[in-house]
């Protein structure tokens, strides 16, 4: 059965943390606009989840009920990303729980920031950008200019930044040259959901 989300956890509270990752807060929390120095050559995609633990993908009143449910007959996921406002897909799970290396790739950005927190940024082979903020931490030796293997973990999930408040989750958001470019990143989640509580490596 579920239960109803607590007094203390507002949506708007939620709203007001994660929406509002326009390309001028994105510039003032970088130093400058993420970008990648070609264009893309490939399509973008996803070989682990984000989240290596049982989770609540979107915002919707199962947002605190974490689960490894079958995909997509029996989740309750749903994507809560809006161009113009929220480019990406908040991801919900228990604090502590391993964030995980979406691809193979080389950090281009890791580190803190006032409204993402704690974030790592893996840029792929083809000049895709994999971010993944509010971490609580980001795991040792996950510094620009590295290589990461998918599935390696690169930190735990909290809320940091502008999160601060909120349930702990993972905002992940997938881009090319620029980060209000970005697509919707829900349904390559739900192809690789299968992998969320089985997927992480150490």
């Amino acid at each position: 059965m579920n239960r109803p989300l607590p007094l203390a956890f507002p949506l708007a509270l939620l709203l007001a943390s994660c929406g509002g990752y326009s390309e001028p807060l994105h510039e003032s929390l970088e130093g400058h606009v993420e970008s990648s120095q070609h264009a893309v050559t490939c399509s973008p995609h996803l070989e682990y989840y984000p989240v290596g633990g049982p989770h609540n993908g979107g915002y919707d009143s199962n947002a605190l009920n974490y689960t490894c449910a079958d995909h997509p007959s029996s989740s309750p996921d749903n994507s809560d990303w809006i161009g113009g406002d929220h480019y990406g897909n908040d991801l919900f799970a228990a604090s502590g729980t391993p964030a995980i290396a979406v691809v193979s790739g080389t950090i281009s950005h890791s580190g803190y920031a006032s409204v993402s927190g704690n974030r790592v940024t893996i840029e792929d082979e083809c000049g895709w950008h994999y971010f993944s903020a509010h971490l609580t931490t980001i795991a040792p030796g996950m510094s620009v200019g590295t290589y990461v293997t998918a599935g390696t973990q690169i930190g735990t999930v909290g809320n940091t930044g502008n999160a601060i408040g909120t349930s702990p989750h993972i905002h992940f958001s997938i881009y090319p040259e620029s980060y209000n470019a970005g697509v919707d990143t829900f349904p390559m989640l739900e192809g690789v959901d299968d992998n969320a509580c089985t997927g992480a490596s150490s």
